[in-house]
């Protein structure tokens, strides 16, 4: 029985040799023309964006005991956190702190108040 095939795929093999660096420069090229939307796709540290940064600082806030009644807001740009809003309690301030402190995170940026009447203003917005 001939080896026919065993032939045709060493050529094949062979021919093909030359025209890897081609591929390499035409994925390489491509790579460099195509163009990330402003901002939202920005890669932070850990390979995550600043969008899927903040949905899950947001989720774990929304989710947390010690602050989820309160309005914190958060905004991501390139790995850096920072929160705002208010809490009644230091302990609250530095809750939110810990929980924005993901991977991905370079830094977090504090801007919270902390006002003992954000309970019962809470409270008459409700009502």
């Amino acid at each position: 029985m001939s080896h026919w095939w065993r032939k045709a795929l060493v050529l094949t093999v062979f021919l093909s040799i030359p025209m890897l660096p081609l591929a390499a420069q035409a994925q390489s090229t491509h790579a460099k023309t195509s163009s990330a939307p402003a901002n939202k796709t920005t890669t932070a540290p850990e390979g995550r964006t600043d969008d899927a940064i903040q949905d899950r600082i947001e989720h774990r806030l929304a989710t947390d005991d010690a602050v989820k009644k309160y309005e914190i807001a958060v905004k991501v740009n390139n790995g850096a956190v920072t929160l705002g809003g208010s809490v009644a309690t230091e302990a609250q301030k530095a809750e939110a702190s810990r929980l924005a402190k993901i991977s991905g995170v370079k830094k977090v940026d504090n801007d919270i108040k902390v006002d003992k009447d954000v309970d019962r203003t809470l409270s008459e917005r409700a009502k």
